[in-house]
């Protein structure tokens, strides 16, 4: 006779309920966000606001962040051009102005020397 036991481990253990929901309500999310955007691309003025809009207004339960600074912002050209990769210069501001005219297309990289199959794999 078969004596069938009850599984050491059930499905709860292995993933508790909240974060499997949790997972399913993101994918549904993301569904249901796809949808919206074919539909916008099929008809553009779906999502539109009547036509005579309103006024903006200032919003008042805004507060400021505790985590707020005065620094002043960044320069956005400092903040595009900043790199820590060394390809193509050593100074913060070379990557920048020396990968000016790098083409990455078309792109391969060559294995070769003591292998069994030399090959060539494009990446496009």
């Amino acid at each position: 006779m078969l004596i069938k036991k009850e599984p050491e481990l059930t499905y709860a253990d292995v993933i508790p309920k909240a974060l499997y929901m949790g997972r399913r309500n993101f994918l549904l999310g993301l569904l249901a966000t796809s949808g919206a955007v074919e539909a916008y691309k099929k008809v553009p003025g779906l999502f539109a606001g009547p036509a005579t809009g309103s006024t903006p207004t200032k919003l008042t339960v805004a507060v400021k962040s505790p985590f707020s600074t005065s620094e002043a912002v960044t320069p956005e050209k400092d903040v595009t051009t900043y790199n820590n990769f060394y390809e193509f210069g050593t100074d913060k501001g070379d990557p920048s102005k020396n990968s000016q005219n790098f083409i990455t297309t078309p792109w391969s990289v060559s294995v070769e020397g003591e292998v069994k199959k030399p090959r060539t794999f494009s990446m496009d």
